[in-house]
Order: C-alpha cells, then sequence, then structure tokens
C-alpha cells in the first residue's frame, strides 16, 4: 500500500515583515490536522475516524521516539494536546494506550480493520 500526502500553502507577497503579524494569524492545530487525516483515510475506504483513534493510541502504547526524525514527528502529530477541547475523544485514545497492551488498542478501535491503520504501513507491532 503506498500513500502520499501533499500539502500546499498559499500566501501573500509581503512587503516587509510587520505584514506578517498582520496577514498570517491563521494557525492549524491538531483538530484541524486530525480533520483532514480522516477525510483522506475516509476517501481511500476506511473509517478515518477510527483509524486515526487507533493511530494514536499505538502511539502511545508504544512510542516512537527512538525511531529517528520520522518517529519523532509522528509522536508529535499523534500525540494530542490538552487545550483544544474538541480533542476529548483523541485524548482519551491516548491514554487508553498508555494503560494497554497486548493489542488493546486494535481491539478498542476494531472499526479500523487491520492492516488498515496509520501506522499498520509502516511499523508492525509484534505482542509476546
Amino acid at each position: 500500500m503506498v500513500m502520499q500526502l501533499q500539502f500546499q500553502w498559499l500566501y501573500a507577497e509581503m512587503t516587509n515583515i510587520s505584514q506578517a503579524e498582520q496577514d498570517l494569524q491563521v494557525t492549524v492545530g491538531r483538530a484541524a490536522a486530525y480533520g483532514a487525516i480522516s477525510s483522506i483515510m475516509d476517501g481511500l475506504g476506511v473509517d478515518g475516524h477510527s483509524c486515526l483513534l487507533r493511530a494514536i493510541c499505538e502511539a502511545a502504547e508504544t512510542p516512537l521516539l527512538h525511531d529517528g526524525l520520522l518517529g519523532e514527528l509522528a509522536h508529535l502529530l499523534l500525540s494530542p494536546g490538552n487545550q483544544e477541547e474538541e480533542l476529548q475523544e483523541h485524548r482519551e485514545a491516548r491514554e487508553a494506550g498508555r494503560g494497554g497492551g497486548g493489542g488493546a488498542c486494535l481491539r478498542r478501535y476494531d472499526a479500523c480493520r487491520p492492516g488498515h491503520g496509520l501506522l499498520d504501513a509502516v511499523s508492525k507491532l509484534f505482542t509476546a
């Protein structure tokens, strides 16, 4: 399975740096990023919301911090913050992963079929 994500940013040409503060006040939080990821996965024919929650759970269950730059970026993306109220369900997935083990995330988010999760394409978790 090959998946390519492409993000495009459009920005206005500025004549001085003071315009940046006025014109570029838009921030993209995790809620927007999670919505985009879910929509992309829905378009691929999988339950994007459930697969995203499973990935958050699995990333908390088995941290990716020692897997180089890509692991650190995945950890950052899959670690919901505590500030955005609409991410409560995502924080619950993180906590389930921290307390789980032995495939608990796969059982909890069973709407995301094995082999269709975000992390399934790059890693395989072996449990004893």
